[in-house]
This record gives C-alpha cells, structure tokens and sequence, in this order.
C-alpha cells in the first residue's frame, strides 16, 4: 500500500519571488567572475548508453551508487507503475556494460510521477521526486533486507512550489534540489542534516539568478557543484559548474564539450570517481531524452 500522507506545504511564492529577485541583482552572469576558478574541466563528449538503458521513451535523472555499479533513472517507458518510474540497472565493474534495467516496483513507483533520483553515499537511503500526492515534493525510502521500504514525504522541505531533482553532498549533510514556482522558472536550493531531520531550506548563494537553475549534482571533493541552466525549465539547458564549498559558490563556468548546440543537456550527475558523469539529453532526437556518458579530467589551478 502506497504511503497516502499528503506533505505539509507552507505557502512559499511570494518568498521565491523576493529571493530570486534578489538574487538576481547580486550575481554576476555566467563568466563575468573575476579571476579564474580554483577548479576546472577537459571533458570528453558524451556517448549514448545504447539501447536497453535508452527507449523510444524518455530516459532521464541519472545517479550512481558510491560504489559506481548501480545506475538509478527515471522513464516513462511502457510497462510502468504509471506517468514516470524509478528503474535501476547494474555492472559487475566500472567500464562494463550496463545489464537491462528493471523497475523498482512498488512501494517507490506509484500511478503518479516519480522521477530524478539520488542515492545516499551509504547506500542506504533513496531520494527522489513524487507528485503521487498531487505536487511534486521530495520524497525518501530506507533500502532494507527485502529493497526498498515505505517512502516517506520530507515534510519540512515541502511547500506549494515545487520540489524536484533531490541530491546529497558526499558526505550526507546537506540535500541540494530544485524548487519551482508555477512559471517553471527554479532555483537550487539546500537544506542541512540536524542529526534527526532535514532543516529549513535556504537558497543556495552565488548561483542562481533571473534564469532558471536545476539538477544540482556535488563533485566527490565536495567544492565543485555541478548544476543546469537556462531561461526556464522549458528553455534550451545547458550542464554549467561552480566553485565554492558548501551553502555559497562561485565562477560559474559552462562544462565546455558536452553541451550540444540546439539541444537540451539535463540531469547532470557526477560519478564517485570524479571522472565519470551521465546526462539526459535529447540531442539525437528533439524532445525525447535519452543517457549519456562522458569522462572530464579535473585540473586544479596552481
């Protein structure tokens, strides 16, 4: 049986109208920082997972396990629970092929959307975004000895915006996501592990702007946050980074060599390794998204 609480949503449309107005007037547009960042990227371009993992449906939401042997994404392909399901496919080692996915069936994938999930640098624990309740909102379930537990609403990160593309720190103690207002236009946001529950979600510095901001995803060294933006949530997207270290970034810089021209590149995800990244992007076909992989060398600057 489906968990039926419905999330508690404060009314937040007034405060995202004021924080990304004023975010607007303090950052600086992508490249104008001064100076160049601490950290910066040569990637490869990126490679299609090949069919299995993508389908004539929509693939996207990409993560892996700390361990880089399990890939969670979400899909509408047929034969699902319902609008979009969580499915999970494995490797027996890194740089192998991925096996055939298999959904991961109730109790996470209801009749409504689940989609965009991120798995606890343990292991143990599942997040991702769920409109089974009727909006969307951050949702998680405990793996146990059977799969996957009861999911259960994060109450306190819940409003009557919405909550999406959920993302942990590496260290677990902080959840990064995306909250939009009914205009599509979203900013990433973070709340902070208090030992018990998620805390109160402050808007992330030194990022966001009039722009739309989303599928945030931290760098295993924890001071690259990788993130997507564009005009809106239904613009052309582009993968872009920045440098910092936990709640305040800056040097937003665009991931030179993997976005596509004309296409929408999405749900980035950086690997455990540092080195190993998957995207969404429907560059080979307009409006239907599909995996792909890539490799970026880091370099630190002297």
């Amino acid at each position: 049986m489906h968990n039926s609480a419905v999330c508690r949503r404060p009314t937040i449309w007034v405060l995202l109208f004021w924080a990304s107005f004023a975010n607007a007037c303090d950052v600086d547009p992508v490249g104008d920082d001064d100076g160049e960042p601490a950290v910066s990227y040569t990637c490869g371009a990126p490679v299609s997972l090949g069919s299995g993992i993508n389908t004539a449906s929509s693939e996207a939401g990409p993560t892996l396990s700390a361990d880089g042997l399990e890939l969670y994404y979400s899909s509408d392909r047929p034969d699902g629970a319902g609008d979009s399901d969580i499915w999970m496919a494995t490797r027996s080692a890194r740089g192998l092929a991925w096996s055939d996915p298999v959904n991961l069936g109730e109790p996470i994938n209801t009749p409504g959307g689940q989609n965009n999930p991120s798995l606890s640098p343990d292991g143990h624990t599942l997040f991702y975004g769920s409109n089974h309740n009727g909006n969307y909102d951050l949702w998680s379930a405990a793996r146990t000895e059977d799969g996957w537990g009861e999911p259960a609403c994060i109450d306190g990160l819940a409003t009557d915006a919405l909550e999406n593309k959920p993302a942990l720190s590496p260290d677990g103690q902080r959840l990064y996501f995306k909250r939009s207002d009914e205009t599509l236009v979203a900013n990433i946001w973070v709340s902070a592990w208090n030992g018990t529950d998620w805390g109160e979600a402050e808007l992330v510095l030194g990022i966001n702007d009039e722009r739309a901001q989303t599928d945030p995803s931290v760098a295993p060294e924890g001071d690259v946050l990788f993130f997507v933006q564009g005009a809106d949530t239904e613009a052309l997207l582009d993968v872009v980074y920045a440098v910092g270290s936990g709640d305040s970034w800056s040097h937003v810089r665009v991931l030179a060599g993997v976005n596509a021209e004309g296409a929408t590149d999405e749900a980035i995800d950086v690997g455990p390794d540092g080195r190993e990244f998957y995207l969404a992007s429907d560059r080979d076909n307009a409006g239907d998204r599909d995996l792909y992989t890539f490799t970026c060398e880091r370099e630190e600057a002297p």
